[in-house]
């Protein structure tokens, strides 16, 4: 009996280190999706219609500008790329789709499905862009596409060609490396049938491909669509459950605000990296630490609100409590 209390409770203590582990290590981010939001801004008219006849107009709206580090380094850890789901630590799973994509993008989803190329497929456009930007074709670097594109005031051929590089750039295929590494050299030679090609189930291939490379090391940046990703978790696990609860709910997830108050987010990331710093070598629950953290640092005048809040249950908390107790990884 006292062998299957110490088994159980070292079980237990290895899950815990391992939940604190995941919270506290970062991904590393070679390119934030701010470079984007900052070139769609600077669209004109000509352009913006030029974006529109691609398929990509709900792409206009994004406004996503960084991403949630550990938040992001816990959520890979917990996918299945086989079975494209993410499993949640209170043992539920979320199956990601093309669905999601389009949910979340907006992106095409036409009857040609295109199959991811590699390296040296897309050598002649990698060469053609280093060619326009004076550089080699490992060096070709988003800020030098970004004005080449802009450049192009009437909206033209060339224009939407960089458009696509830099939308794959940032929302679909990253480069671990942070230039431009473009994979899609045989859309680029057909732009009439750009919106024809199945763009969601295209991003979905690439989730899996790039979860594949990244999980053999967990070190590198994620070649993958990962605002999509992080976005997809947000509204399943945040977003539908209130919805189904009585919260208000659009039909898209609103891509200013993915995550719930990217604001709060950055907030917490700090908060929770003052945890992990405290629970070196202490596997105690690093949520409960958490709040004994904030009460510390509430100079004691919150400190009975932070205890009443703690002792919530899930289905009273209310959507943005939700957030930042997902974010952490607790429920």
């Amino acid at each position: 009996m006292i062998d299957e209390k110490k088994q159980k409770k070292s079980v237990e203590d290895e899950k815990q280190s391992e939940i604190a582990e995941n919270v506290s290590q970062r991904l590393p981010v070679k390119r934030k999706p701010l470079y984007f939001v900052d070139a769609i801004s600077q669209l004109n008219e000509a352009q913006i219609n030029s974006v529109k006849e691609l398929g990509f107009e709900s792409v206009l709206h994004y406004r996503i500008e960084y991403i949630p580090s550990r938040l992001a380094f816990s959520l890979l850890k917990s996918f299945d790329e086989e079975k494209c789901k993410i499993k949640l630590y209170n043992g539920k799973k979320i199956h990601i789709t093309e669905d999601d994509v389009e949910l979340v993008y907006g992106f095409p989803r036409g009857d040609i499905t295109y199959c991811r190329e590699k390296w040296k497929s897309n050598a002649p456009l990698m060469r053609e862009l280093a060619e326009q930007c004076d550089t080699k074709p490992g060096n070709v670097n988003h800020k030098a596409v970004e004005q080449l594109m802009l450049a192009d005031q009437k909206g033209g051929p060339q224009f939407k060609i960089l458009f696509l590089v830099l939308l794959e750039s940032a929302l679909i295929e990253p480069s671990t490396c942070g230039m431009i590494k473009s994979k899609i050299g045989e859309i680029i030679d057909d732009l009439d049938n750009v919106r024809n090609i199945n763009w969601c189930s295209y991003t979905i291939y690439v989730l899996k491909f790039a979860m594949g490379n990244w999980s053999k090391t967990e070190k590198n940046a994620f070649a993958g669509p990962l605002p999509f990703f992080m976005a997809a978790y947000y509204h399943k696990h945040v977003v539908s459950p209130a919805s189904a609860a009585g919260a208000p709910s659009g039909s898209r997830v609103p891509v200013g605000n993915m995550f719930g108050l990217q604001e709060r987010a950055e907030r917490r990331e700090q908060r929770v990296k003052k945890v992990m710093d405290l629970s070196c070598g202490d596997h105690r629950n690093p949520i409960q630490m958490q709040l004994k953290v904030e009460e510390e640092g509430d100079g004691g005048g919150g400190r009975a609100a932070e205890k009443k809040q703690a002792s919530k249950d899930w289905e009273s908390m209310s959507l943005s409590e939700k957030a930042v107790e997902l974010y952490v990884g607790e429920k």
